[in-house]
């Protein structure tokens, strides 16, 4: 599996960006539907994407009535193909490290949450 990370829109770099949902099983994730963060507070469940100055989503979190239910975060090799993913969740952490042309390298075990 290779990953080719490619920017996203102009008006998303460097910020924080509340959503609705995300598109597909592909990592990183592709978040769907922006809403204010009025709007996404008013939902049962949001997500959050947070976003480098590349348009690169590096942070990726869903929240359950106001609570973190889990996070991806991501890094960038400078090429910008995706270097690790880190999961954050009920389960603990887990790390994937990705080579340098974006083709899953490892996968971390589960290390319990702390």
């Amino acid at each position: 599996m290779s990953v080719t990370v490619k920017p996203r829109k102009k008006h998303f770099n460097d910020q924080v960006v509340y959503f609705a949902s995300w598109a597909g099983y592909h990592v990183p994730f592709r978040p769907q539907h922006p809403l204010s963060k009025e709007e996404a507070l008013d939902r049962g469940h949001y997500y959050l994407g947070e976003y480098d100055s590349d348009g690169r989503l590096v942070l990726f979190e869903k929240y359950d009535d106001g609570q973190r239910a889990w996070a991806d975060r991501y890094s960038y090799w400078r090429n910008g193909k995706l270097k690790e993913r880190v999961q954050l969740g009920e389960r603990g952490r887990r790390r994937q490290h990705f080579d340098k042309r974006g083709r899953l390298e490892h996968v971390d075990e589960w290390a319990p949450p702390t």
